[in-house]
This record gives structure tokens, sequence and C-alpha cells, in this order.
């Protein structure tokens, strides 16, 4: 039900919160099958939505962890919405999209870089 409500708000979500939301939902993955398609899926890439459309509210922390998460719940680069939603490295639409670009500027924008540096 947390999670439900955490969806339903994810549009007025800190870069932080979004990431945290994700977090919980990547955590839940293995132990609650039965949510996956219903709610953990999709808070997961509502998550990478709105790092795509307000990529300035994340720092790299905050993208580290939506990707940890992603990973954690093996979702894919083409496992977003229409096959698509999280976008393919080139740096192009999407999460993958903004993880490249903030590679590609050394990690700048809202904290430490992605590069370590």
């Amino acid at each position: 039900a947390a999670l439900g409500k955490a969806r339903h708000d994810m549009h007025r979500a800190s870069g932080r919160d979004a990431a945290m939301a994700a977090g919980a939902a990547a955590a839940a993955w293995s132990a609650m099958e039965s949510l996956r398609a219903t709610v953990l899926r999709p808070c997961l890439l509502d998550a990478t939505q709105l790092a795509r459309f307000r990529r300035e509210d994340f720092n790299a922390h905050d993208l580290a962890i939506l990707a940890g998460a992603l990973a954690r719940a093996e979702l894919a680069p083409d496992d977003g919405p229409g096959g698509g939603g999280l976008g393919d490295a080139s740096g192009g639409g999407g999460f993958a999209g903004v993880l490249a670009e903030r590679l590609a500027a050394g990690g700048s924008g809202g904290g430490p870089g992605l590069t370590g540096r």
C-alpha cells in the first residue's frame, strides 16, 4: 500500500525520495512476486521517468541508487513502457540516456560525479 501511495505522488517527489522509493521496490522484488507487475515495476519505471524529465533534481548519488534498484530488479534499458521507457545509453531519451549524459559530463550536476572525481 505504501509503494502504491508513493507511486501516486511520484511526480512531486524529490530526486532522493524517488531513488528511495525505487530502492524499496527493488528490495521487495524477490519477496513479493505477486506485486511485481502491478506495483513494483510501475514504481521503478515511474522513478526512472521522473529522473528523465527532472534530471536536474537528481544528483549522482540518487542516480546510482536508482540504477542499483533497476539492476536488483533485473530491469534492462528496453524494459520500459512500449519497450523504450528506460531508453538506451546512446545519450537519447530514457534513464540510460540520463546516466550516459551524467557520465559524459563527469558527473556534474548536484553532487560528486559518477566517475569518482
